[in-house]
């Protein structure tokens, strides 16, 4: 009896030192390292840089591009930028390179025409990144619009209220008000992109006995000018991108 009861005795506490160890195993955190093996690790090359597409202006007036990546900018540029390296080159065999456009005193680059403000001042910037002076020019009647047929001008909105009741009775509805000052109203009857067609919808208005006028409607055009002469002979080989943009020279005193 006291022979079993030490057998149970040893076999107790085998138990308890096993269950002690498996405890001490679950709580350690520690893992064993990864192996290390740094005769298979292999350096990669690193990530070539990217950059805008380069515009060369070829001596035979054709644009060649490289394209290097597929980023565009935000807008095209108004003016062409002439390459820098060419350049360079031009300086260094000045001689041996012929001016392509003669530049006698009183003569101005006009570049244009530009159909807005905006577009204008955006290539004046490239101008000035280009450390070239130039000044403004604004041309009211630089293209035509149209043919308007109109009745006026009236001074008040009484007398224009009349007037307009009073083609409503002779059975002209399609009216439009115009207002270019506060003492000079009109009535538009048409407006026409060629003078023939003015002139037949007139004729039409007198066979019903009313009266209308005609008159010319243009668009503003703005220019850019350059007068230093050594600027002129820099921008002459520059090819505008736009279409309808040109480099124009001429006598100062002229104007588009």
């Amino acid at each position: 009896m006291k022979a079993l009861l030490g057998i149970l005795l040893l076999v107790n506490a085998a138990l308890l030192l096993w269950n002690m160890g498996q405890r001490e195993f679950l709580h350690d955190k520690h893992a064993p390292a990864a192996d290390f093996h740094p005769e298979l690790m292999e350096l990669l090359p690193p990530e070539k840089s990217k950059s805008m597409a380069k515009v060369t202006i070829e001596p035979a007036d054709e644009v060649a591009t490289t394209q290097t990546d597929q980023t565009q900018p935000l807008s095209p540029p108004l003016i062409a930028a002439p390459d820098v390296t060419a350049m360079e080159a031009s300086k260094q065999t000045a001689s041996e390179i012929k001016v392509l456009t003669e530049v006698k005193p009183g003569q101005c680059m006009f570049i244009g025409p530009y159909p807005t403000e905006l577009d204008r001042g955006r290539a004046g910037r490239q101008l000035q990144d280009m450390k070239i002076n130039f000044s403004e020019l604004e041309d009211p009647q630089g293209r035509i619009l149209g043919y308007r047929v109109f009745q006026g001008p009236f001074a008040t909105k009484t007398e224009v209220s009349r007037a307009a009741r009073r083609l409503e009775k002779q059975g002209v509805k399609d009216l439009y008000l115009m207002k270019d000052a506060p003492d000079r109203r009109f009535i538009s009857l048409g407006f026409f992109s060629n003078e023939k067609s003015a002139n037949v919808f007139m004729k039409n208005f007198t066979a019903l006995k009313v009266k209308s006028k005609q008159r010319v409607e243009y668009a503003t055009q703005y220019w850019l000018k350059v007068s230093d002469m050594e600027a002129i002979e820099k921008l002459s080989s520059i090819t505008p991108i736009p279409l309808g943009i040109s480099n124009t020279i001429k006598a100062c005193s002229e104007f588009p």
